[in-house]
């Protein structure tokens, strides 16, 4: 069953971007707050910022993907990836969240996903909240 999520950017538009996969929002005060860059005021980083941005469904979808289908051996890669990269485009919650993710993935054995599955979906939650923030503060 394919989901989408609604978000209203800058100028009041409304844009919806349909998941691939099923994905519940977590129940958390913190539903729906866009998270923006540390590297806001750096001009240069503004453009590299936007293209990490665009990438997020996608990387959303793969995160998703994986997890459902059991393939840990490729959402452990996807997950280092985001590791490394949150931080280096200004996103350490990324970085956090991706951590504690690979290290449920990797310490789990038979039973991973259902070790993981609560750290799965706190990072996708902040994948969302993160995307949401694509239209603000320069980074559109």
């Amino acid at each position: 069953m394919k989901q989408e999520l609604v978000l209203q950017t800058r100028n009041g538009r409304r844009e919806r971007l349909e998941l691939g996969m099923n994905f519940k929002e977590p129940e958390d005060q913190n539903k729906g707050k866009p998270i923006l860059s540390d590297f806001l005021d750096d001009e240069s980083m503004v453009k590299i910022i936007q293209d990490f941005l665009n990438e997020i469904p996608h990387r959303i979808e793969t995160i998703e993907s994986h997890f459902d289908s059991g393939n840990k051996e490729q959402l452990c890669r996807i997950v280092h990836q985001l590791k490394g990269a949150g931080s280096g485009y200004g996103f350490k919650i990324i970085t956090t969240n991706a951590q504690a993710l690979e290290k449920k993935i990797r310490l789990a054995e038979d039973a991973w996903q259902k070790t993981a599955s609560k750290a799965r979906e706190n990072l996708v939650a902040i994948l969302y909240r993160v995307y949401a923030g694509r239209n603000i503060s320069g980074q559109a």
